[in-house]
């Protein structure tokens, strides 16, 4: 039989319980992800551990990072005046995540736990290079989001831990920041494929700092280094831009399915990368008129 241990907002008494019960416990927050695959039978607990009313695990603070509670909803990110303002890109992902009820009740931790190949956050994490933090009995620690995913389903995440808090990096100045997703809607529908980009210029107009991640196009969300490589110390000409993409193109590896061919994926995701640099660059030049 399945059981329920809710804890009075005691994040000591979640690490307690995970200690014991851990190989056979699933942590349950808003359930977006977890209640369906136990229906679906595609994961079997003998326990669900209920973290959602655990107040350590929610909020949005800044200081040298943005620190964001692992329970924090899609929405509230969303919402944030911190998120939009220091990662805007991190903002429209949670904006494109399922339904209004979907962005109420998930959680960014869940988002991330999940691990699902489409998954939306992931790439503007990616980007914004977050770090994961940990907690268990044993000890705490942090691991680098590019580490912390290993696939579809799969994280570092050991059967002990829970993940606590999720920090990122705000947006320089004279930066850039967007994520972009391609699906038959614009929302409850997962991507065929999704794209961040995060850019940084110098003062003579040069990208200083590149960024660029990508959900939905391998076993596994992926930043694009030999993308970023082309674009550092450019100006954003079109031959660049063009380079950049083709690069991209190249690394990712999209798989047929029903919903998109592999062709039809890496044409719209290496186009929607050239969209966003020529975007930003029109961006740059409008402020360095000013």
């Amino acid at each position: 039989m399945t059981r329920f241990f809710t804890p009075n907002n005691s994040l000591d008494e979640v690490v307690t319980n995970l200690s014991k019960y851990g190989d056979s416990c699933v942590i349950l927050a808003g359930g977006t992800d977890v209640m369906i695959q136990n229906r679906r039978g595609e994961i079997k607990a003998d326990r669900f551990l209920h973290i959602e009313k655990i107040v350590d695990l929610k909020g949005i603070t800044i200081d040298d990072k943005i620190r964001i509670g692992a329970v924090t909803s899609h929405k509230t990110i969303e919402q944030s005046d911190v998120i939009r303002k220091f990662s805007p890109g991190l903002a429209m992902a949670s904006a494109t995540i399922g339904g209004w009820q979907t962005q109420a009740a998930g959680t960014l931790g869940g988002n991330i736990c999940n691990s699902s190949p489409a998954a939306d956050t992931i790439p503007a994490l990616f980007v914004a290079n977050a770090v994961i933090s940990l907690r268990s009995l044993r000890k705490e620690r942090n691991v680098r989001i590019e580490d912390f995913i290993l696939g579809r389903r799969k994280t570092q995440r050991m059967e002990d831990e829970i993940v606590t808090q999720i920090s990122i990096e705000s947006l320089p100045e004279d930066s850039f920041e967007r994520y972009c997703k391609v699906g038959p809607r614009s929302a409850m529908e997962v991507a065929l494929t999704g794209i961040a980009v995060r850019l940084t210029f110098d003062s003579l107009g040069r990208v200083s700092n590149a960024a660029i991640a990508v959900c939905a196009v391998g076993p596994k969300p992926l930043r694009s280094r030999s993308a970023e490589a082309e674009l550092i110390g450019s100006n954003l000409e079109d031959s660049d831009i063009l380079d950049a993409a083709s690069k991209l193109s190249d690394e990712i590896q999209p798989q047929d399915d029903f919903r998109a061919s592999a062709r039809y994926r890496k044409q719209v995701t290496s186009s929607m990368l050239v969209k966003i640099l020529k975007d930003f660059k029109y961006q740059q030049v409008q402020k360095a008129a000013l």
